[in-house]
């Protein structure tokens, strides 16, 4: 498993992320079965970390293709992550999680209706305690499952009110 210092020194030193994101790849059994490859991308997007770059295939409906997971340079920043968990916290409990469905049942991945967003970020809460994520990390993260389960009519039926 990778330490708290790797993460620091891909933090500090953007030409050794993506063996960073391999370490982190080939020490998850989980990641491997459900993602094809963990890639590290230079992009300027603002406020946009990582996220499922999804299979062709998946589109037409295929169950068991596995997807690519890109990286970005904010993913990195202080604002994104402020630890190695809050990290984790966005790769593994919510961009694998995409990744997982759309693995076992592309037909039911719907990210148009804001549903599979609501459904990753809820994922990400109820980890929370398994991982020491910072404080901001958290509160942004329930903000952000707040306004999807208020934008995304399914989700309230789904789960009670906050």
């Amino acid at each position: 498993m990778v330490s708290e210092g790797q993460y620091f020194e891909a933090k500090e030193h953007p030409e050794i992320r993506q063996l960073f994101l391999n370490r982190i790849y080939f020490d998850s059994r989980e990641l491997k079965k459900y993602v094809r490859e963990l890639l590290y991308i230079e992009s300027n997007v603002q406020g946009l970390s990582m996220f499922v770059d999804v299979n062709y295939f998946s589109k037409l409906y295929i169950p068991r293709i596995r997807q690519n997971i890109l990286v970005l340079p904010y993913a990195f920043s202080e604002k994104a992550s402020k630890n190695l968990d809050d990290f984790l916290s966005v790769l593994i409990d919510h961009e694998l999680f995409h990744a997982k469905r759309l693995f076992e049942q592309p037909w039911n991945f719907k990210p148009s209706t804001g549903l599979e967003e609501y459904l990753a970020y809820k994922n990400q809460v109820d980890n929370f305690l398994q991982r020491n994520c910072s404080p901001e990390v958290q509160e942004t993260t329930k903000i952000a499952l707040y306004f999807l389960s208020r934008l995304t009519s399914t989700s309230s039926q789904l789960l009670p009110n906050f």
